[in-house]
């Protein structure tokens, strides 16, 4: 079951941003809720209308057949490697993730409150403008369940209680 973004579309829309960027590993909800996949390991999850993960190549393989996106994609797929190698650990990841963003037609992103200072300061300092999601809207939309998911808490609360 896909959720239902439209929400999100319209925060972007309302604010003017070409999308949203998700950096965590999969114990952040929203980043399990926007990616359908979840990993030990931070990945990240740019929505642009569409799905497109970032992911190691060791996560490669199993993103592609678990993750509910539009594009997997690894960091070797912007010479992730070259890039830390040329640069250092830090601005090279930086560029890796700008490259990415643009790669799929994102100037501007919104991030959760909760998105890595650091990495939002490096994308800054490679051109890509960086607005921090202060309301939440991802975690909104995660709160508010379809019929189809309301169907789904109640048969495992059925469960639970049969269990007990």
């Amino acid at each position: 079951m896909d959720p239902d973004l439209s929400r999100l579309d319209d925060y972007l829309d309302e604010n003017d941003l070409d999308g949203y960027l998700i950096e965590a590993d999969g114990a952040d909800s929203d980043q399990r809720y926007l990616s359908g996949f979840t990993a030990p390991d931070p990945f990240g999850t740019l929505y642009t209308g569409e799905t497109h993960l970032l992911v190691s190549s060791l996560e490669y393989g199993r993103a592609k057949r678990e993750a509910r996106a539009d594009t997997v994609e690894r960091s070797a797929d912007y010479d992730g490697q070259q890039k830390i190698e040329e640069y250092g650990e830090h601005e090279g990841s930086h560029r890796l993730v700008a490259e990415f963003l643009r790669a799929h037609d994102a100037e501007s992103v919104a991030v959760p409150h909760e998105f890595p200072a650091g990495t939002a300061d490096g994308v800054r300092e490679q051109g890509i403008d960086v607005t921090v999601d202060d309301d939440g809207v991802v975690e909104h939309i995660r709160a508010t369940k379809l019929p189809e998911e309301l169907d789904h808490v109640r048969d495992a609360q059925k469960a639970n209680e049969r269990a007990m």
